[in-house]
């Protein structure tokens, strides 16, 4: 090519693509424009020019004169191409998380709802595609594909040659390079083959919108992104990419949880609860006052104490897992925020709030999806709630968000909020802990071991376990994760949309920057200045709310629901049309008939939320489907089709089913929608009990937290499911029960066929019989004394869990066929005062073993228990949720070191014993397999009892533990990923190595032994004093610093720290170094730490507290409590002196108002001649841990007093 030849073709090249962007790439074509008019007016200096030379075009550096190519750049672009392939092990992101599923877990699938986790939801087409795609995965086809680097471009059309994809991601940060571009490379001819995401020169939002729309694009091909780099110097687009792909929102929210956000939705607007309308920005007096928000971040923690001491000037507006720590300060909310639907985070929340009745005069304002529990632990007339994730109230609006941090700041902005004060909204790691959270969160320890952010590559980027750094609030910049960044992107989003110009947010916490919030250091408040708030600010808060709210459905809803119910209609025949098609003879119509069909279901549907959820299961699963073809060939593809189909239709059918369960369900059966979900049923065979899985759920939710005695006498309860209502001998035993008994049988249904069902089959004893629809798991237990079921379905596994494990008076019966068949007649019982469990456990019951051995645990003999074990014998469930990744491994691991030991795995079902066999086969001659009994045949056979960690698991798993606890030879281990065998010691005891502290644990069981109290109370040292002194009770600072204090308090006694080894010894004289007062003893067994203390310090610390339990007297101080006075002391703990204030005539107090400390301490005091007399405004903490054990050391009757009066209250 000649000079003059390549000009005119760099001309034409130019005004093609200039013609191409202004009309296809605007935004870019006036960025171009701008910055070429810049270099005209000479604005700018180019750094950059075209060059020809030798016939090829190359890009000179003007600063240095150095040529990007430095030869032939079309050789050049064809060299760096070469690299280009369709192996997917190579220049290419990852676009899914990883997963697999064996074929029993598919078949289960398709059986279940879709309630449980979205792994299992995905199980069938996980399991089918992982089981057919071929060892060495190469691509057919490369539908998208990523470019990072442009240069001249000539490599791009190379690419593209080669690869004849239909969309490529074009990544280049110069702008400038990108111009010189366009004189060379005709992307207007490239983009008439193919689509062009162009992101040129773009910021990190702008970069995130582009690979947006290419992901969004024809998601269905989003397994592998292939991509072609330039040159290295990508990590800014590349890190972006890695924080998208693993933080999709699918991922985030999976179809399951949507499912349980729209049913509850839908549940609490027909019980009646006020729903917000928030579909705009408010204007609501009680937010022109400042609002101090707190999140559970560490900032939180480390100024609790400024949120007390002001707590009156500010609208206090706290997220619920903040509560056990404002509770524990004595801080009342007036407004609490809850987000998060799932259960384990928010059972340990409200497991740790003392008093409930503390937040009696606090707004709940609640995402609607939240969990049952929570939702009826408060007072209802104190709740709203607003629409989560989908619009069944039209109209009013939707408020989503990865979590309840940044949610809350856009629920207020939703709520017109004009001058907020962030504290806790860290969003970051603590520089001093490394902790994201308050002592107690659910994630507090979550992101311990977290990678430092050079340690991350493109093959190991995790959104949990990778730090990045981003600006700081008070600091330059501060560490957080990608969680935290989305989270943070989010706080962002709402600021866009929400905030007014004349908001004011100040951020006190030292965390990330937070967009356009201004940052504010504490000290530098001048918090005096506030207005003390209203005294009524509950009233003002609750008329407020009253404006913006209503409840149950308007008729304008009801019209919205019936549309949706007739769009679901459409996209079920859309299903019909598609699987009626059984023979395809080219594979490549069955895949444009699928295609077609996913546009018709996802893109022509009118729901908005069954589009979303439709959306969301498709994009987990389809781009599985769509790789499996792409690496295989014709005729195998054709093989899968009626597989796949089969395995579809149940699927989407579900998922479309169970949307309509969802949004029309209600326990009022007279009511319009109720009516409309009976014909539904009836017409689409919806009778699967895979759609009771949500009721089932909900009554789960609503188990007590502790055991419970509920019941209600002769009465057997049943489930209406299916499986239960056509198994004949089910049915016959029932029969014969309330036949030979003369008791009722309580049938609980919660759709209209399951009641026509049941009285059908049960019309021979229908005087006998009740239908029920249960309300909470409470007040069915407290309608039967005998739950029966026979179902064995899945759905029902977790509900009949919590029945036979909490319920203590109800027997449990997993009905079992051939144990009934064996014993059908039913021993008649002439006495009629025997109860139906009486009468029935005169019969061999047709229990399973399962459900006798956890029945056996409501009636141990802890006696007969103590001293039980196996030298050398590790046991275990085999359940199938100990076969972690952790649990596997490090048994395999403990029987390679120790090879004298032996396991003794547990099993209820040939099932779980094969699994077992199967997982450890090389072990198989060490291993003995027990059914067990009762809890004597674990103890028998066991030295050590291990269990993975598992969430939300059975309550056997903790029930057996805590038996195991009263031992004085077994036991308890957790195998998780910080399990570790020790390596550093030199010992010929296996338990040494394996057991955490072993010599603590070994002193700890040495309690269970039956402990001589005359001994305890009659060997001591006077003006003594005694603490645990090991390196977990003193990470403890409060309690670490008190003990100083006690020393300087009380020079002349003798203060002694017990530890167990020589860590303990290092550390705690570490810690005492310049402390003379203090004797560090090693300990040896309780009896010697009563010897040498007369009043035990206890930490927090679990054995300190064991300690504390058999020490002559033991003061315990709850540092969280420093700050009250006597009086609020004695208040915040009413339920604790409730004995005394009910029996306080009985100690002589005969005021009507008796106060323990005024009445009842104060005349101790004088009775033992102690010249002191508390006062109600007295500082609780001073009195209690000074001025008590001053008492104790000082004067001879002092604990025998005290103790006197404990025993006497206990007994009352």
């Amino acid at each position: 090519m000649t000079e003059e030849e390549a000009q005119n073709y760099a001309i034409v090249t130019f005004n093609d693509n200039t013609q191409y962007l202004e009309k296809e790439h605007p935004e870019l074509f006036q960025k171009l424009s701008l910055f070429n008019t810049a270099l005209e007016i000479g604005e700018l200096k180019a750094q950059f020019d075209l060059h020809f030379i030798d016939g090829y075009f190359d890009i000179i550096n003007l600063s240095n004169n150095q040529l990007l190519y430095g030869q032939d750049s079309f050789e050049v672009s064809k060299a760096f191409t070469s690299i280009v392939n369709t192996d997917i092990s190579t220049s290419s992101f990852k676009a899914f998380y990883e997963q697999s599923a064996n074929k029993e877990q598919a078949e289960d699938s398709l059986k279940k709802g879709l309630l449980s986790e979205y792994t299992e939801g995905n199980a069938p087409i996980i399991n089918f595609v992982n089981n057919n795609l071929p060892q060495k995965q190469t691509l057919n086809n490369i539908y998208k594909f990523i470019i990072f680097g442009v240069g001249l471009g000539l490599h791009i059309p190379i690419i593209h040659e080669k690869l004849k994809s239909k969309l490529y991601l074009i990544v280049e940060p110069s702008l400038e390079i990108f111009r010189l571009s366009l004189f060379v490379t005709n992307y207007a001819k490239l983009a008439k083959e193919a689509k062009l995401i162009l992101a040129i020169a773009q910021d990190e939002e702008n970069f995130k919108n582009s690979f947006e729309s290419f992901y969004n694009d024809s998601f269905i091909f989003n397994h592998y992104f292939k991509f072609f780099k330039l040159s290295d110097s990508f990590p800014f687009y590349t890190r972006i990419i890695q924080n998208r792909l693993v933080s999709q929102k699918f991922y985030l929210y999976p179809y399951h949880r949507t499912f349980l956000s729209l049913f509850r939705t839908n549940n609490y607007i027909m019980e009646g609860f006020k729903t917000l309308n928030i579909s705009k920005v408010n204007n609501l007096d009680f937010t022109k006052k400042p609002i101090l928000y707190l999140a559970a971040g560490p900032s939180l923690q480390k100024n609790i104490d400024f949120v007390k001491e002001f707590q009156d000037k500010f609208t206090i507006v706290a997220i619920y897992a903040t509560l056990p720590l404002l509770e524990q300060h004595n801080i009342k909310p007036d407004i609490v925020t809850q987000y998060d639907e799932q259960d384990a985070a928010v059972l340990n929340t409200l497991e740790k709030i003392r008093n409930i009745n503390f937040f009696d005069n606090t707004i709940f304002i609640f995402a609607s999806h939240i969990n049952a529990k929570l939702i009826n632990s408060f007072k209802k007339e104190n709740i709203y709630i607003f629409q989560a994730m989908f619009e069944l109230k039209k109209d009013f609006g939707i408020l989503t968000s990865p979590s309840i941090g940044e949610l809350t700041y856009g629920l207020l902005l939703k709520l017109g909020a004009k001058e907020i004060y962030l504290l806790g909204l860290d969003l970051a790691l603590d520089e001093e802990t490394g902790k994201t959270h308050i002592e107690g969160h659910s994630g507090a320890n979550a992101y311990n071991n977290l990678k430092e952010e050079e340690d991350s590559s493109d093959h190991n980027y995790s959104y949990r376990k990778n730090t990045i750094r981003v600006r700081g609030n008070l600091k330059e910049s501060i560490k957080t994760t990608p969680v935290f960044k989305t989270n943070i992107d989010c706080f962002t989003f709402f600021t866009q949309d929400d905030k007014q110009k004349d908001t004011k947010v100040y951020n006190l916490s030292n965390g990330a920057y937070l967009a356009d919030t201004i940052p504010l250091k504490i000290e530098d408040m001048n918090s005096n200045k506030l207005e003390t708030k209203q005294e009524n600010i509950l009233d003002i808060i609750k008329k407020d709310l009253e404006k913006i709210s209503k409840c149950n459905y308007s008729n304008e809803d009801l019209e919205d629901i019936n549309l949706k119910i007739s769009n679901s209609k459409k996209m079920k025949k859309s299903l019909e049309s598609f699987f009626k098609i059984k023979n395809y003879k080219k594979f490549k119509d069955y895949e444009n008939n699928l295609i077609y069909t996913l546009q018709v279901l996802l893109f022509e549907n009118k729901s908005n939320d069954l589009k979303s959820i439709l959306i969301n299961y498709c994009q987990h699963n389809i781009p599985f489907i769509f790789h499996l073809f792409n690496t295989n060939e014709e005729k195998k593809n054709l093989s899968f089709i009626p597989k796949l189909n089969k395995i579809l239709s149940i699927q989407l059918n579900k998922v479309i089913d169970t949307y309509l369960v969802s949004i029309l369900y209600t326990k009022d059966e007279k009511h319009q929608l109720n009516k409309k979900l009976n014909k539904l049923v009836k017409e689409y065979k919806i009778e699967h009990t895979r759609y009771c899985e949500p009721h089932l759920k909900e009554l789960s939710e609503t188990a007590p937290l502790r055991e419970s005695i509920s019941f209600w006498e002769n009465a057997i309860g049943i489930f209406a499911v299916n499986e239960n209502l056509e198994n004949k001998n089910l049915i016959e035993y029932i029969s014969n029960i309330v036949n030979t008994y003369n008791c009722k049988l309580k049938i609980f249904y919660f759709f209209e066929y399951q009641k026509n069902k049941a009285r059908q089959i049960f019309k021979n004893i229908k005087e006998k019989i009740e239908f029920i629809i249960p309300n909470s798991l409470e007040s069915l237990a407290s309608e039967i004394e005998v739950y029966i079921d026979g179902s064995k379905n899945l759905s029902l596994e977790n509900l009949n869990e919590i029945l036979v494990n909490k319920y203590l008076n109800i027997l449990c019966i997993e009905f079992t066929q051939n144990i009934y068949i064996e014993n059908k007649t039913l021993v008649k019982v002439e006495n009629e005062n025997t109860s139906l469990k009486g009468k029935l456990s005169l019969n061999k019951l047709p229990n399973s073993r399962y459900y006798n051995f956890v029945q056996s645990l409501n009636n141990v003999d802890e006696e007969k228990l103590r001293e039980l074990y196996k030298k050398e014998h590790i046991g275990f469930f085999a359940f199938e949720e100990n076969l972690t990744k952790y649990f596997v491994e490090n048994i395999h691991e403990i029987a390679n070191r120790f090879p004298n030991l032996k396991f003794s795995c547990f099993y209820f079902t040939e099932k779980q014993r094969k699994r077992f066999e199967k997982v450890f086969s090389n072990l198989l001659n060490r291993f003995d397999f027990i059914i067990p009994n009762d809890i004597y045949d674990i103890a028998t056979n066991t030295e050590v009892w291990v269990q993975a960690e598992i969430k939300n698991q059975s309550m056997t798993y903790t029930k057996i533990p805590l038996l195991i606890e009263k031992t004085i030879n077994i036991f308890n281990i957790i195998i998780d990923n910080k399990f570790k065998i020790k390596n550093d010691i030199n010992s010929s005891e296996y338990l040494e190595y394996i057991i955490e502290r072993y010599d603590e644990a070994k002193f700890i069981k040495s309690l269970n032994h039956k402990i001589d109290e005359k001994r305890i109370e009659g060997n001591y040292t006077l003006n003594s004093i005694g603490f645990l002194a090991t390196e977990d009770s003193l990470k403890d600072l409060e309690f670490l610093n008190y003990i100083k204090q006690i020393v300087k308090h009380f020079p002349k006694k003798k203060v002694k720290g017990f530890i167990f080894d020589k860590e303990d010894e290092r550390n705690a004289k570490l810690l005492f170094n310049n402390i003379e007062n203090i004797e560090i003893i090693k300990i040896i067994d309780i009896y010697q730490i009563n010897k040498n203390c007369l009043v035990w310090l206890s930490s927090s610390n679990f054995t300190s507290l064991e300690i504390r339990k058999y020490t002559r007297y033991a003061l315990f101080t709850n540092f969280g409590d420093k700050k009250l006075t006597i009086k609020e002391y004695e208040q915040k703990y009413k339920k604790s002196f409730q004995k005394f204030y009910n029996n306080s005539k009985k100690f002589n107090i005969l005021n009507n108002d008796p106060s323990f400390f005024i009445d009842l301490y104060n005349r101790k005091l004088e009775e033992l001649q102690i010249n002191y007399t508390i006062t109600n405004e007295e500082n609780y903490f001073d009195f209690f841990s000074f001025k008590q054990l001053e008492f104790a050391l000082n004067y001879k009757n002092f604990i025998t007093t005290m103790k006197n009066i404990s025993n006497k209250i206990k007994e009352l």
